[in-house]
């Protein structure tokens, strides 16, 4: 087979392998994202895209426990998608 001589077959069994190890762990994942998890960047960055949303204790000034640096490129990707005209969903 030419494919073993241009090294194209090993790359084929990491591929394979791979979408085993993804299957895997999306089947033992957990599917239920705990709101406290999900909705505590979620409805920050709600805030600072649309100037609405719930704030979290976590987001207080009083508490500040989280800090903003994740919400930084997720704001960026948020603003290139309202500046393109896309929907909230």
């Amino acid at each position: 087979n030419s494919d073993k001589a241009e090294g194209g077959y090993p790359w084929r069994i990491m591929l394979v392998g791979c979408l085993c190890l993804q299957a895997v762990a999306c089947w033992n994942g957990e599917f239920n994202v705990e709101q406290g998890e999900a909705g505590n960047f979620w409805e920050p960055l709600h805030y600072l895209l649309y100037g609405t949303g719930v704030q979290n204790f976590e987001w207080s000034k009083e508490y500040a426990i989280r800090a903003p640096v994740y919400l930084a490129p997720l704001y960026g990707f948020g603003m290139v998608g309202k500046l393109l005209g896309l929907s909230k969903l």
